[in-house]
């Protein structure tokens, strides 16, 4: 087993209303136009049992002059132990190093926020907590999914399709699936589709699947007609390897009435590569650059850049290595080369994707390692090339391993365990 990264971001920074609870997803993007005052907007369902840990709030703004704000984690509309208090006026990075929650098959998780006083507001960039399941000690799962707290209720059209990427905000009308598709850079198995409906009132099935390389996966969700709220896929799988192309979609039946969602989610699970977690941003449209532009994004959440390096991010609680990066260029008219780099504590580290000038598609590192360690703070960085107009993104995914996963390897008679550290007799 093996910690994995969760993480919710929006680059619009929601501002918090006075003296109002608000609730945040756990992963995806809280909405632009201001946070979910109703919890179930925001909870996400898990399907692997675990645990979550170092709760980690990115605060950008605060004008709460008196009074403590507080960001709790909650599990099925329950606050649990982990909690941040944060004094009046106080911003930057706040977490929680040591409350531990254990969570279950089926349980709702996200997070609370109520501000200290009854006047001022708080505005935050990234939320993310680490996630460690307890259901194998051979596999690693991570919780992708696109996520907004604001349901999409545009989608209707009669008899058409939609494409949602794996990560980040759920708020497409993408009818073109190579927009929202996510590159896969190592292999592992796609299980647990869930998606949350929050209104129906069509008199068709609306089927929700996992598609692969432009084709059909075997996970599918038919909603019928009328029916609202949690609805999962939970017995069928889809095995990915290097390369291969991956998304969601929604297949409307006739008719125009109302359908709304607010989001998608699936485990990632790998036994082939022992520790490795996935994780990314995407975005319904593209995401423009000038050209001769250094911006950043945070690791996680809705695809978006900012030229303030610290609002975009988060901080660490454990020893993670950071081993493969992809990003998605739609379009691209910078005559030079542009580079897309993972930072740890503000500075580049050799994890770099170099795009190659006035060239489109899908752009890599996996040759490049990066480890980082306890409270260091990460995000990435594009950086334009001095000529031409600009590029367009659409799509970012980057994988995690966790330090000190162990592999058993049976050398009969004496087994042992092979870690990426030391090897011990059993």
């Amino acid at each position: 087993m093996a910690k994995t990264l969760l993480v919710s971001s929006n680059t619009a920074f929601a501002v918090s209303t006075a003296n109002t609870t608000h609730y945040l997803p756990i992963i995806g993007t809280s909405p632009n136009l201001g946070m979910a005052t109703t919890e179930s907007l925001a909870q996400v369902i898990l399907e692997t049992a675990g645990t979550v840990s170092g709760l980690n709030v990115n605060v950008q703004a605060n004008s709460i002059a008196s009074g403590t704000t507080v960001f709790r984690f909650r599990k099925n509309a329950a606050n649990g132990t982990n909690i941040l208090n944060i004094s009046a006026s106080a911003t930057g990075q706040f977490m929680d190093a040591s409350s531990t929650d254990s969570v279950v098959a089926a349980d709702l998780i996200n997070v609370s926020f109520t501000p200290g006083a009854v006047s001022g507001t708080v505005t935050i960039g990234a939320v993310k907590a680490e996630f460690d399941t307890t259901a194998s000690t051979t596999s690693t799962v991570s919780r992708v999914g696109a996520l907004s707290s604001q349901a999409n209720s545009a989608a209707t059209g009669a008899s058409t399709t939609y494409y949602f990427s794996l990560f980040g905000v759920d708020v497409s009308t993408n009818t073109t699936e190579a927009n929202n598709q996510v590159n896969q850079l190592y292999s592992g198995t796609f299980k647990k589709m869930g998606v949350i409906i929050t209104a129906n009132s069509r008199a068709t099935t609306t089927t929700m699947r996992f598609r692969k390389n432009t084709a059909n996966g075997n996970m599918n969700i038919p909603v019928s007609a009328s029916t609202t709220g949690w609805l999962e896929d939970i017995s069928n799988t889809d095995s990915v390897v290097a390369n291969d192309l991956c998304n969601f979609t929604q297949v409307n039946g006739t008719g125009t009435l109302a359908f709304a969602h607010t989001g998608f989610v699936a485990d990632f699970e790998t036994t082939a590569n022992p520790g490795t977690g996935q994780n990314g941003l995407g975005y319904f449209t593209n995401v423009a650059i000038n050209k001769a532009v250094t911006t950043f994004a945070a690791i996680g959440g809705r695809l978006g850049y900012d030229l303030t390096e610290s609002k975009q991010q988060i901080k660490l609680n454990d020893t993670f290595s950071f081993k493969g990066m992809s990003i998605k260029i739609l379009a691209n008219t910078v005559s030079a080369t542009s580079n897309a780099i993972l930072r740890v504590n503000g500075a580049d580290s050799t994890l770099n994707i170099s795009i190659t000038a006035s060239t489109t598609g899908w752009f890599s590192d996996t040759s490049h390692t990066v480890t980082t360690a306890i409270n260091d703070l990460v995000g990435l960085k594009v950086a334009t090339g001095a000529t031409g107009t600009s590029l367009s993104t659409t799509s970012f995914v980057i994988y995690t391993e966790i330090a000190g996963v162990s592999t058993n390897i049976d050398m009969t008679p004496n087994k042992i365990t092979l870690t990426n550290k030391f090897i011990t007799k059993i």
